[in-house]
């Protein structure tokens, strides 16, 4: 933690500021990646385990709000999918596009804004492969196309800006991973600048694999920086927590949790779990 008070001192942050950091709700922004699961993976692989699609996109919608979700980076939402979670969260803007063009087993990595706290400025997309300004490409060794969704982001309170980045790495490619961590650090700067950003997803590595490393020479990874211990389940998937987010050294993270979401009978709505993180950001 002190590494991360000598970070927000260099950037000019008063120690006046940092005295009251993480005391004032008002002032931070509560973040979450989760995987919601396909529908066609749920269909093809866990008919027993977990509610139906359409339920769970309910579920899901139903805890964004209960747990006061500012910024919600989904990743396999298939577009009927996307279609219901934006039906029951009409306060959100939805942005991203579909990986590639069947549109029958399309997945986004779309992000969910919330509207009364944030304006949306700009967005895009790019492909994780050696060309990420052509849609649907794809290259190394990818299983599938992947791509990340960004939004330029106005806050309401302060009108300070703020890029969200929304990835979901392939699960195959080892190198394919280790590359796409490249080509987003080199579109973040690109696109952001300087300016404050956050950087989540599904990245199918866990936390401290090397593919992930090149993003710490830059950003704060929110479990390690956390202002308090973090909380929730030991990990985010099965073998352990693949689902990760990063922040500017211009924020400090206030809390970090891996939450459980569940059906009233007991079910987990996904085969992830959600990364809840608290930041703060300062000007």
């Amino acid at each position: 933690m002190l590494n991360v008070i000598f970070l927000l001192l260099s950037f000019g942050v008063s120690s006046s500021a940092l005295a009251k950091v993480c005391t004032d709700p008002s002032n931070q922004i509560q973040v979450a990646t989760y995987n919601i699961l396909s529908r066609h993976t749920w269909k093809s692989l866990w008919l027993q385990t977990y509610p139906p699609w359409e339920q769970r996109m309910s579920m899901i919608a139903s805890w964004v709000k209960k747990n006061n979700i500012d910024i919600l980076g989904t990743q396999e939402g298939l577009f009927e999918m996307l279609a219901l979670l934006k039906k029951d969260l009409p306060e959100f803007e939805m942005v991203g596009r579909a990986r590639s063009d069947d549109k029958k087993v399309a997945e986004y990595s779309a992000l969910f804004i919330n509207q009364q706290k944030f304006e949306v400025l700009n967005s895009g997309d790019f492909w994780l492969s050696k060309t990420p300004d052509v849609p649907f490409s794809r290259s190394w060794d990818s299983r599938y196309t992947r791509l990340c969704t960004w939004a330029e982001l106005k806050n309401k309170k302060d009108n300070s800006k703020l890029f969200v980045f929304n990835t979901h790495y392939d699960h195959w490619g080892s190198y394919s991973r280790a590359q796409s961590t490249q080509i987003i650090l080199d579109r973040v700067k690109k696109i952001a600048g300087k300016e404050k950003v956050i950087i989540m997803g599904d990245f199918n590595a866990e936390h401290g694999a090397s593919a992930l490393e090149p993003f710490l020479e830059y950003f704060l990874e929110a479990k390690d920086s956390s202002r308090s211990k973090p909380t929730g389940q030991p990990r985010s998937f099965f073998y352990g927590t693949i689902d990760h987010v990063y922040v500017s050294p211009q924020m400090i993270t206030c809390s970090y949790d891996i939450k459980e979401p569940k059906s009233p009978s007991g079910q987990q709505l996904s085969d992830h779990l959600p990364v809840v993180v608290k930041i703060q950001p300062f000007r």
